[in-house]
């Protein structure tokens, strides 16, 4: 099952300079492997759907998740995640 947090659109902003709590996004991403990209959401149907995919350990997962969420993004948990390792992605208009 996924979870879903909405980020409005006036939440939006770069992954590396949104602060995250106590943890920065810099901080969480120097853990995880990451390739970033945006999603365009301008109403087109052609609009780019691009999401940024990161592996972290489960020890991690719950704080990590739970940070990105307080911090507005929208956060979709892999249910075929391993014992060490869950799959999350983030989308953000």
């Amino acid at each position: 099952m996924n979870e879903e947090v909405l980020l409005p659109a006036s939440r939006a902003t770069a992954i590396s300079n949104a602060n995250v709590k106590k943890l920065t996004v810099d901080k969480i991403l120097s853990k995880i492997s990451s390739t970033i990209k945006l999603r365009a959401s301008d109403g087109d149907r052609d609009a780019l759907q691009q999401f940024s995919k990161h592996e972290v350990s489960s020890e991690d997962a719950d704080i990590v998740v739970t940070e990105l969420k307080e911090a507005g993004y929208r956060v979709f948990l892999n249910p075929n995640f391993t014992n060490t390792n869950i799959q999350f992605q983030l989308e953000w208009d």
